[in-house]
């Protein structure tokens, strides 16, 4: 290890092109994993939303959100929904490797889960179970997909900064002495140290975790990252 030097409306919608109403209170959650305050798929804990859905929109849609029920916003139910369905190795571009984009989602099929739906990928299955948790006004369910849809880009790409700082907050908690996840930033692992700490969702993914791995402790991303 080394130190580097009580409205329930939401409006999504862009300016001059109509608003998109969310009603936020439906019920519901997700299927296919368990959603805790540590890892999934990728390793990163924690809203990964940095702005909210529409905002990823060019900054011409807006999202005013005042909490539902559950008290969540919709960019960070979908940072928890990309976490939660991590595909692990996807073959994308004639290259197998860690889902580290959106793309990558939109490349892996989907599975048949405990309520017989299939949305066909992974992607898809992610912005489907948005609506486990919110009710969009009839007719205007196709643009805010298509705001879901472009958020993700940024959430996946979030998740996967998260990753690698997650999991040396996690092996000094379990090996040296707890840091902050601010502190934890700055400081490297070595390729057995960030193997002793895989997050939940690649338990069973050992290679891909091995693969995000590598590339942590490339010279040249170190350099880039230190």
């Amino acid at each position: 290890m080394r130190m580097a030097a009580g409205a329930m409306v939401s409006t999504i919608g862009g300016q001059g092109d109509g608003a998109t109403r969310m009603v936020a209170g439906a019920t519901g959650s997700t299927d296919g994993g368990e959603a805790t305050g540590s890892t999934d798929g990728s390793g990163a804990t924690g809203s990964t939303a940095g702005a909210d859905v529409g905002d990823a929109d060019g900054g011409r849609g807006v999202v005013f959100l005042q909490p539902g029920e559950h008290k969540r916003k919709p960019n960070g139910i979908l940072g928890l929904l990309c976490r939660l369905h991590f595909p692990g190795l996807v073959m994308h571009a004639g290259v197998l490797e860690p889902a580290y984009t959106w793309d990558h989602y939109m490349a892996s099929p989907d599975a048949t889960d405990r309520e017989g739906r299939n949305f066909t990928t992974k992607a898809r299955r992610v912005v489907g179970e948005l609506w486990d948790f919110y009710r969009c006004e009839e007719g205007y369910e196709a643009r805010a997909n298509e705001l879901a849809h472009q958020a993700c880009y940024k959430l996946v790409k979030d998740m996967h900064y998260e990753a690698r700082v997650q999991a040396v907050v996690v092996y000094c908690a379990e090996f040296e002495k707890s840091v902050k996840k601010l502190a934890a930033r700055d400081i490297f692992l070595t390729r057995d140290q960030y193997l002793r700490v895989p997050p939940n969702g690649c338990a069973n993914k050992a290679k891909c975790w091995s693969m995000m791995v590598d590339k942590w402790i490339n010279e040249d991303w170190a350099r880039q990252h230190a």
